[in-house]
């Protein structure tokens, strides 16, 4: 009877500990990460619009954009997403797109308190594909120095 009780508290403790954990970290962490991706997610739907004027030849679909989280892989709270764009086109100056989206992140956010970057670009197979980071904490930051450095 004792060995059953010794089981049932360690076994309380590990759930309560788990909830807590959820309760104090977990939330506060995803609401706090839905707050920054949707302040970023305001500035990419202002660059796609451009990107639909500037670029009519990539038929750009508003409506093809998905993003996710970094974060979620890595768990170290680093605030980059990962944006997809499926576009209908096969030829594009590849660099070109990714300087003018990097220069539109710029132009958008250099009179804001808390500066975002474009640490990653590439295009596969009719999809764009971009890494925005919201430099707002040192993780983040060194995050985006370690990418530069394999550049």
């Amino acid at each position: 009877m004792f060995i059953v009780l010794i089981i049932f508290l360690i076994l309380f403790v590990i759930i309560l500990m788990n909830l807590l954990r959820y309760i104090l970290i977990v939330k506060p962490n995803k609401v706090y990460r839905d707050d920054i991706q949707s302040k970023i997610d305001e500035v990419v739907d202002d660059i796609i619009l451009e990107l639909i004027k500037v670029y009519p030849e990539l038929k750009i679909n508003k409506n093809n954009l998905t993003c996710k989280s970094l974060d979620d892989i890595w768990k170290k709270r680093i605030m980059v997403f990962e944006y997809y764009l499926k576009i209908d086109s096969d030829s594009i100056n590849s660099e070109e797109l990714k300087n003018y989206i990097k220069k539109m992140v710029f132009e958008k956010t250099k009179n804001d308190s808390v500066k975002m970057a474009v640490t990653d670009f590439w295009i596969n197979k009719n999809k764009i594909n971009f890494d925005i980071a919201y430099l707002i904490n040192e993780k983040t930051k060194n995050y985006v120095s370690d990418i530069r450095k394999t550049e």
